[in-house]
């Protein structure tokens, strides 16, 4: 069948090619060098996929399946990555600053080492995912607890060999930081108690000591 691959917002065709799967069409888009920045990839069947060191800036993979595809040192940055189905993905070394993974299904990834700066992570499922040595902006990640919804926001509690971060949204906070911010702010308390309180309880019962090393 003749599948063909388009930028999201122009329509424009971006490679074209002749096979039996999306996973074979991906694979022969990057080794022969198309440019993909951009591409729609929504609900594309991407399971087991090569894709490593691809550069997918800003495409569009929402709801796309790539269980078990290899995405170790891909560029997704800006990728929409929306309730897409990663799990078992080797994300190693990736560039996911600014992609959303709102709702997407992370479990059993690697993301050892991945740039997660400004990531949308709210609703991902994390469990059994690997983030030793993610970068948060400075910090390295170590482990991750999805919190669920605060004041509007999806939230996550990193532990970092820095310490603790609190991401609300796309926005990164040391607890001190988040503390500062939100302090005051009435339809903020949720995420002010976290800062302050509720994240020492959260720690404990995932089994963190208080003050993370590497």
């Amino acid at each position: 069948m003749k599948i063909e691959i388009t930028h999201r917002f122009s329509g424009a065709l971006l490679f074209s090619i002749e096979t039996d799967s999306w996973r074979l069409a991906i694979e022969a888009a990057v080794n022969r060098g198309a440019d993909l920045r951009g591409a729609d990839l929504r609900g594309a069947d991407l399971r087991s996929a090569n894709l490593g060191g691809a550069d997918l800036r800003g495409a569009d993979l929402r709801g796309a399946d790539l269980r078990s595809a290899n995405l170790g040192g891909a560029n997704l940055w800006g990728a929409n990555l929306w309730g897409a189905d990663l799990g078992g993905a080797d994300l190693r070394g990736a560039d996911l600053r600014g992609a959303d993974l709102g709702g997407a299904d992370l479990w059993g990834a690697d993301l050892g080492g991945a740039d997660l700066r400004s990531a949308n992570l709210g609703g991902a499922n994390l469990w059994g995912a690997h983030l030793g040595g993610a970068d948060l902006g400075g910090a390295k990640a170590l482990s991750a607890c999805s919190i669920g919804y605060i004041d509007g926001w999806p939230v996550i509690l990193w532990r970092t060999d820095q310490g603790y971060r609190v991401q609300a949204g796309c926005h990164t906070f040391t607890l001190a930081e988040g503390e500062a911010y939100w302090k005051g702010r009435e339809n903020r308390q949720g995420l002010y108690y976290l800062c302050t309180e509720a994240w020492s309880v959260l720690a404990r019962l995932q089994g963190w000591e208080p003050e993370p090393t590497l």
